[in-house]
């Protein structure tokens, strides 16, 4: 919970109210590599502040393949459902990709947080931009050459250099076969110098 604390209180002083309420109805959880959070389509009511580990969100294309789509990194939110207004089911799998540790808050709980405490609206405002920040990377990144991917990606995101495997970069940054991958990954050394 003291991380929880923490991260907060990096953008806003948390009254002891706030503090008691985090205590009362929030929690921390484990979850192992490969759980799933959600499926597509179903619900679970239940919001994560990501504290340590990654976690993906998939879909299932037309081709029947499950398609990496973006990326979660600790001291980041998500979602169980569509969002935190709705009781429709979540937009994508949402799958732990490490071992991770997550601040878990029912929705109904996080929507009453909200509304009564200042700091739990602000904080809420400043993971929601910093999450509308992300998903525009991740827009950008299937409008450019599969061969500029990489070194976008990384620069956007260098927090993920080495974390992920080969084939999640490849599912991620949609390319087709490894080939494309160590294409741009040769791109990408030449543009850092090496």
């Amino acid at each position: 919970m003291n991380r929880t604390i923490a991260f907060i209180n990096k953008y806003t002083d948390l009254s002891e109210q706030a503090i008691d309420f985090l205590y009362t109805y929030g929690r921390i959880q484990k979850y192992r590599k490969g759980e799933i959070f959600v499926l597509q389509q179903e619900s679970n009511n239940r919001s994560c502040l990501l504290l340590t580990g990654l976690v993906g969100f998939s879909i299932i294309n037309d081709k029947n393949d499950s398609v990496l789509t973006r990326i979660i990194t600790p001291m980041n939110y998500f979602v169980g459902c569509k969002h935190i207004y709705s009781n429709k089911g979540a937009l994508a799998n949402i799958e732990f990709l490490k071992d991770s540790e997550a601040f878990v808050l029912n929705n109904l709980h996080l929507l009453q947080a909200i509304r009564n405490f200042r700091e739990f609206s602000l904080i809420y405002n400043i993971l929601k931009q910093k999450d509308l920040v992300t998903c525009n990377h991740y827009i950008h990144l299937n409008k450019i050459k599969h061969i500029d991917r990489l070194t976008y990606f990384y620069s956007h995101f260098p927090e993920l250099k080495e974390q992920l495997t080969v084939r999640q970069l490849c599912l991620l940054l949609g390319f087709s076969n490894s080939k494309q991958y160590y294409f741009a990954l040769e791109k990408y050394y030449k543009s850092q110098g090496f």
